[in-house]
């Protein structure tokens, strides 16, 4: 999108006639840990759980779906395609340009994240390719049987709470060790993998007083539907306006009401493509309270470029994904 882009949302959210009897009878599918197979770190399932709790009262209907046929299996299928995919993807894009040998070698000055990735890429055979696009028609016939009886399905943004900026990235979840550098964020896999529109929500702190976010995500083609939703959860709940950001240097990141006229696309924060990778992963949560990004990374953020430390966000009511290419994480007023 290039240049200033502006429009009436307020009129196609149609957020004036967002009441409860407008989503009474919605049914959201809890996937929870799906089923054993995701990790998470203690209070972020209890957490986004309650949340969905929260809208009950509206006439929402809460599932919890962990435990349906198929569940246990597909996501280690799921977790085998999305990498052939992504690494092909990789080593396709960086290859072509660079001298494999500097590229890979000692003296390259790429992280060791993005070698890792361009050399399972060139590993990557024909028969990996089919087998991911096998998995992809099985996981859509799956997805087809879960929407069938649910207008949404549910999952927690990510599976760890923010951590420090200083460390590259979560080797451990409780007693499960990561196998790879970004298996801790596998939970963005069931939704990009799918191709779904996607909204990720706040569901407000933990114990620890960190901040979480929960995906709702919805089938292909009801992405008003899901947005229309998304607004009614926000207006509901109105996390932004209980909570005050300040970064170090004491500037106020002040919250706005949004959808009540014209969105202006420049006025957001956009966590753009870092050092050889593009961010695009599972949904942005907000910033720990009075805390700064340059002082504590969100769970998802991009692992293979530079920190982008230099954004200052705080939470926007509905988080606008934009897969491998950037990333809507807040306003800035």
């Amino acid at each position: 999108m290039a240049g200033r882009t502006s429009f009436d949302a307020s009129e196609l959210l149609d957020v004036d006639n967002l009441d409860d009897d407008s989503i009474t009878g919605t049914r959201i599918g809890w996937l929870g840990d799906w089923n054993g197979n995701l990790k998470f770190e203690d209070g972020i399932l209890t957490l986004c759980r309650s949340s969905l709790d929260a809208v009950k009262s509206h006439g929402v209907q809460i599932d919890d779906i962990d435990d349906e046929p198929g569940m246990k299996t597909i996501l280690p299928q799921l977790w085998r395609a999305w990498n052939s995919v992504r690494s092909a993807m990789i080593a396709s894009t960086f290859t072509p340009m660079f001298d494999l040998g500097s590229l890979l070698g000692d003296s390259s000055r790429i992280k060791e994240e993005l070698k890792w990735e361009i050399k399972q890429g060139l590993s990557v055979t024909d028969d990996d390719l089919r087998h991911a696009k096998q998995v992809e028609e099985e996981y859509s016939t799956f997805l087809d049987g879960l929407f069938k009886s649910h207008d949404f399905l549910a999952l927690p943004s990510a599976q760890v709470w923010p951590f420090e900026a200083n460390q590259a990235w979560p080797t451990a979840i409780g007693d499960a060790k990561m196998d790879t550098y970004h298996r801790w964020m596998e939970v963005c896999v069931p939704v990009s993998f799918g191709g779904l529109p996607c909204t990720t929500v706040p569901v407000g702190f933990g114990d620890n007083g960190l901040p979480m976010g929960l995906q709702l995500f919805a089938r292909h083609g009801d992405d008003l539907k899901l947005l229309q939703f998304s607004v009614f959860y926000h207006n509901w709940t109105d996390w932004p306006s209980k909570v005050d950001w300040i970064n170090d240097e004491g500037r106020s990141l002040t919250y706005n009401q949004p959808f009540a006229g014209t969105i202006h696309y420049d006025f957001y924060v956009v966590q753009q493509q870092c050092l050889l990778e593009s961010c695009g992963v599972a949904g942005m949560t907000a910033p720990s309270k009075r805390s700064d990004l340059k002082r504590r990374r969100l769970p998802n953020e991009n692992t293979l470029g530079s920190k982008c430390e230099d954004s200052m966000c705080h939470w926007s009511p509905i988080v606008a994904r934009i897969p491998h290419m950037f990333q809507v994480v807040g306003r800035v007023t």
